[in-house]
């Protein structure tokens, strides 16, 4: 899952830097509809990485909920595993 959520990251931010390299040359007299359609891809790669890593964490938590019942039903003190 982390995999996933660095991957979709990386991928939100390269589409990031070409839509902003459209939207500089939009500026300059270019395309701007190409440079809405590469900036929704950099806006939706961003929100698919969110989404993955929110779910990430809810699955990290819920381990940890269940590590931390373990350990109290075994009497070890759930603050002193680093």
């Amino acid at each position: 899952m982390t995999r996933v959520t660095i991957l979709l990251t990386l991928v939100g931010l390269a589409l990031l830097f070409v839509a902003f390299g459209k939207g500089i040359n939009a500026v300059h007299g270019g395309d701007v509809l190409n440079h809405m359609y590469w900036a929704t891809a950099a806006l939706v790669g961003v929100m698919g990485s969110n989404l993955f890593a929110v779910a990430h964490l809810a699955r990290c938590e819920r381990i940890i909920r269940r590590l931390r019942a373990r350990c109290e039903e075994r009497g070890v003190p759930f603050e002193d595993i680093d």
